[in-house]
């Protein structure tokens, strides 16, 4: 037992006193803002954080004066020493060196850090932890591991055993150690809750702005981070200490904090644990620990009022989100982070300086600022028109772009795209047309766009960009050089830095020929170029400061052009630029769709038009370059009198053909053609003269002179053929096959039938007409191998016959342990009651259904009380309760097992469980039924207790059992003589006027004398013989006659005894 002077926690409440606001109160031990009105009261679980030294932690056998982290033992090195200021100057690769070096005479820490080394103040090498120390950056109050530098295949552990709420705990930590192999891991009763190892670097090269390499290698003057201390020079040693400057840079701790595990109600053993593999170490190599927080739970409210407003900011609690913080109310995402230290109010991934709404975590953006975010604002550019309608709904300058260059169509010289500027397009919102030769409102076609290789359109078009940094078309106000090759567009090189790449790309269908284009570069010579690809496949390159015209040959075909500036590791010059003009490539329009099939609209199809721009002439049949027909007179190829479409075809200028008189230029005049009744127009189609007779063969009337007259020859034109049975047109006599089968007859089982061509089991019956057709004596339709006489039945369907599958139902069972072999629902019977197991709802036949039988495969088991896998009929205990079922009161409930009363009602749930009518709750001895009370609070219940108020009087001779201030009653008028009763022996005189006058207040027959009756007590009377007179009779003894001044002396002789009475009774 502690008194509070000695208790460091008075409550109890695990707190200590001097961090409680009420040391005396369990039930809370913080007060925000000093209000003096707590910030929670009983019934809620409280964090309870450490600082390592108010709980019994295990492990914890560092401290600054019994250690140093500076110094420690390792296996290879034995004892080690860390330099103070971290060089890289020990012949191992890292800031240590021997103990032996230590005050040597040489400094060997470049600070003569260890020259000055008090040892005495050094401990041996520990795995321990250690509390708090200057040696832990940037975390405070901490714990910090063993340093294990070098101590290959050790553990550092810090453990606790600790009873807590359910709940979180959490901690903060940082580390630096090898990644991988040496980590931190935190167990919960033994059980690993996770790990982590490492430490934090940039990712990517590093820069300028994090380490710059003063001997540029393959990187220029940067470097990857892994090459950061990986014990290889990369970088020189600028400052001559004999180390790489690469290698003597200081890694950074990898932190983590509101680190969360889940714990159970209950006594619980926390293992922190630092943990090192079999070699390696890396940087601090030692983990740093703080802010833990236990879940604590306490009861009730001590007569405190709870604060309900924490911080004392204004806002309750209840809609405080940061109640314990008088800057904070409002935490918008609910991640514990009050908005004002949240850097993403609304957890949207988005950091609140980048996002436009950072309360709402559905929007990020507001690109016209008007207050409504881009995903739920209409029209995000505020232009009027709905983003739903909007071609460009981040452009407020305009509403449509209809070729999707990115150029509104106010602005965009070439609406459609088609690379026809929209002055010069009759058709400037299709792309697909830009070309209507007579008027008429139809394209003369609609195809794929023309290609246009001078950017002058002030867009990309169809060319692709890619890499670091995008090209663009500059003009002369916008480009870097501030000119322009040709024209007022040129496409330019993004902005890209050492070791980067622009590219800009376009993939065209070309004819064989060359193509060509300008350029110009102004990079550092020799090392950064623009360079040119064909197909994947460099083709020339140019750097410095040069310009010039690139032709290259190309084959037919699709080719993918690129154009590709790129960078070295290091150095710019110049503009560090490059530009394009001018592509030109070899073409032919590809046309799609032939949509106005006259373009001259002279009647005459374009396709058969020997000049279809020219409405005076037609058709050339025979492509001999002279029309069938020559028109003349005038031709209005609009048919709206419009002049720019009038032709005057009498002018020899604008119709200089000649008509032709053999159109279709077959060597047969029309004239000829007409009589013989073949098309003057079809230079393919002449008069038939088979057997070149002169005589076309219309009226000719055995056209190959075979003998056999035309109407009875199958082949009128062939003299070596005149019949065809198969009517394929190929005559019989070369025909190889006669049914037309498409079976030759040298194959065909049946060569006159074009219906059958093979015969399997030879029986004379086509297959096609076989419903056996292997004969195996099983039609084709019951036949699962209707083709294979050897086999016919596969029940499971997977392609193999039954007598050879051993799994004929293919349920995974082989047949010979299979209850079912060709049933693929069931494969076992557990009960032999021939139903199987997956229909049989009662799997053991122990008349339990499977549903209800905690055992259904166990005859001798279908029920588990407690769940514990044992069956009710085994379980020594199955009610689960610990207590075996032949002493256990209630063997069937969990939460019963003892009945002390025997009243039937378990003691967990009886309210009087001794049964002496008295509930437990008022009964200090609730489990002895003679006991009730204890009035003394001895310990002993007053039934059995001899003296029940503790006055030292045994009860049996104690007036007053239950009042310590009393014990005797002598008149035993109810009243205790010690202070209640002011005459004890009830004789009429008070005990104080007995005491005075020398009689005994414990004796009724001892009465204060009073000679002269005056009703003062001799002793107190100062005239005895103040009586009144009388007559000196017979009666009269005469003593004073007799004896002068005898009553005097008789008076002295009382008050001498009245005085000795009163000395006895004080004694």
């Amino acid at each position: 037992m502690w008194c509070d002077e000695q208790d460091d926690d008075d409550d109890n409440d695990g707190y200590m006193d001097e961090d409680d606001a009420f040391p005396v109160h369990q039930s809370s031990h913080v007060d925000t803002d000093g209000d003096g009105m707590p910030d929670f009261i009983g019934d809620v679980t409280e964090h309870m954080g450490d600082d390592f030294s108010s709980l019994n932690w295990s492990g914890m056998d560092w401290n600054e004066e019994e250690a140093h982290p500076n110094y420690g033992y390792n296996d290879t090195y034995g004892d080690i020493f860390l330099c103070e200021d971290g060089l890289v100057i020990s012949w191992f690769g890292q800031a240590w060196v021997p103990a032996y070096w230590i005050n040597d005479g040489y400094d060997d820490c470049n600070d003569a850090s260890d020259e000055s080394v008090d040892l005495d103040t050094f401990g041996p090498g520990t795995t321990g932890w250690m509390r708090g120390g200057d040696q832990n950056p940037g975390i405070s109050p901490s714990a910090q591991s063993a340093k294990l530098y070098g101590d290959d295949n050790e553990t550092s552990e810090l453990s606790i055993v600790i009873d807590t709420a359910e709940g979180w705990l959490m901690f903060d930590y940082k580390i630096q150690s090898e990644l991988i192999f040496d980590q931190f891991a935190v167990y919960v009763d033994g059980d690993m809750m996770g790990s982590i190892s490492g430490w934090d670097s940039a990712d990517g090269l590093w820069d300028d702005e994090d380490f710059e390499c003063g001997t540029p290698g393959d990187y220029g003057d940067s470097i990857p981070p892994e090459w950061v201390n990986d014990g290889w020079s990369d970088c020189g040693d600028s400052d001559g200490d004999g180390v790489s400057d690469d290698e003597a840079i200081s890694i950074g701790w990898f932190e983590e904090t509101g680190v969360e595990i889940y714990l159970e109600e209950g006594m619980h053993e926390i293992v922190f644990a630092y943990e090192k593999d079999a070699d390696t170490s890396v940087g601090q190599d030692m983990v740093l620990l703080t802010n833990i927080m236990f879940p604590m739970s306490v009861q009730g409210d001590d007569d405190l009022t709870l604060d309900l407003d924490d911080d004392n900011d204004g806002v309750d609690d209840v809609d405080d989100a940061c109640p314990l913080d008088d800057t904070e109310q409002v935490d918008t995402d609910g991640d514990g982070f009050c908005d004002n230290q949240d850097s993403d109010d609304d957890n949207d991934g988005i950091y609140d300086f980048n996002d436009a709404v950072p309360l709402d975590p559905n929007e990020q953006y507001d690109f016209d600022g008007d207050g409504i975010g881009d995903n739920a604002d209409t029209d995000d550019d505020n232009d009027g028109c709905l983003d739903e309608e909007d071609d460009l709904p981040f452009d407020d300058s305009s509403c449509n772009d209809l070729d999707n260059d990115g150029i509104g169509d106010e602005f965009d010289p070439d609406d459609d795209g088609d690379n026809v500027f929209d002055e010069d397009d009759p058709f400037p919102e299709d792309g697909t047309a830009w070309l209507d030769n007579d008027g008429d409102g139809l394209p003369d076609f609609n195809g794929v766009p023309q290609f246009s290789g001078d950017f002058e359109t002030g867009s990309l078009g169809d060319y692709d960009t890619f890499g670091d940094a995008d090209w663009s078309v500059v003009d002369a106000a916008s480009s870097i050089s501030g000119a322009i090759i040709n024209g007022t567009f040129s496409a330019e090189s993004g902005d890209i830095d050492n070791s980067q790449t622009s590219s800009l790309e376009i993939e065209w269908t070309t004819i064989a020929g060359d193509m060509s284009f300008e350029y110009v570069t102004s990079t550092e010579t020799n090392w950064d170029y623009l360079r040119f690809y064909v197909d994947g496949s460099l083709q020339a390159s140019w750097s410095g400061q040069t310009a010039g015209v690139h032709v290259q040959s190309l084959t037919a075909g699709t080719h993918t052009f690129e154009w590709q500036y790129y960078k070295d590791g290091s150095v710019s010059t110049y503009d560090d630029t490059v530009w394009i003009d001018d592509v030109t490539l070899p073409l032919v329009q590809m046309s799609n769709t032939n949509n106005d099939t006259d373009d001259d609209n002279d009647g005459t199809l374009d396709d058969y038009d020997v000049d279809p721009l020219n409405p005076c002439v037609g058709t050339d049949t025979d492509g001999d370059g002279l029309p069938d027909t020559v028109w003349t007179g005038v031709v209005d190829m609009s048919g709206n009198n419009d002049s720019a479409f009038i032709v005057d075809c009498s002018d020899v200028e604008a119709n200089p053909y000649t008509a032709d008189s053999d159109d279709d230029g077959d060597g047969w005049s029309d004239e000829d053609e007409f009589a013989c009744g073949t098309d003057h127009l079809n230079g393919t189609e002449m008069p038939s003269d088979f057997d070149n007779d002169g005589l076309c063969d219309v009226f000719d009337d055995d056209s190959d002179n075979d003998g056999v007259v035309d109407t009875l020859d199958a082949f009128p034109y062939d003299d070596s053929e005149s019949q065809d049975a198969d009517g394929d047109g190929i005559g019989d006599n070369s025909d190889p096959d006669d049914d037309n089968d498409n079976v030759t007859d040298v194959d065909d089982a049946f060569p006159y039938d074009p219906t059958e061509s093979e015969d399997l089991d030879g029986d004379g019956i086509g297959d096609n007409a076989d419903n056996d057709t292997d004969g195996d004596g099983v039609p084709n339709n019951e036949d699962s191998f209707p083709t294979d006489d050897e086999a016919s039945t596969d029940t499971d369907g997977d392609g193999i016959d039954d007598e050879a599958d051993n799994d004929d139902d293919g349920d995974g069972y082989a047949d010979v342990i299979d209850w079912a072999p060709l049933d693929p629902s069931e494969w076992l019977d557990s009960d032999n009651d021939g139903l199987g197991d997956n229909a049989d709802t009662d799997d053991d036949n122990d008349g339990v259904l499977d549903d209800a039988d905690a055992f259904p495969f166990d005859q001798d088991e279908y029920t588990d009380l407690d769940d514990d896998g044992i069956g009710d009929e085994a379980d020594t205990d199955r009610d689960g309760d610990g207590v075996n079922n032949n002493v256990d009161a209630f063997p069937d409930d969990g939460t019963e097992s003892r009945d002390l009363d025997g009243d039937g009602i378990g003691d967990s749930t009886d309210s009087d469980m001794d049964g002496d009518g008295v509930d437990n709750v008022d009964d200090l001895f609730p489990e002895n039924s003679l006991e009730q009370t204890d009035w003394d609070g001895d310990g002993i219940g007053d039934f059995s207790d001899v003296d029940d108020d503790n006055d030292g009087h045994l009860d049996e001779f104690d007036a007053f059992d239950f009042d310590s201030t009393e014990w005797q009653d002598f008149d035993g008028d109810g009243l205790g003589d010690n202070n209640s009763d002011d005459d004890d022996d009830n004789d009429g005189v008070s005990d104080v006027e007995e005491d005075q006058c020398g009689s005994n207040s414990l004796d009724v027959n001892s009465l204060p004398s009073d000679y002269d009756g005056d009703g003062i007590c001799d002793a107190q009377d100062s005239d005895v013989s103040s009586q009144d007179i009388q007559d000196n009779t017979q009666d009269d003894l005469g003593w004073s006659n007799a004896v002068p001044g005898f009553p005097a002396l008789f008076a002295a002789i009382a008050l001498v005894g009245a005085a000795l009475i009163g000395r006895r009774n004080d004694d």
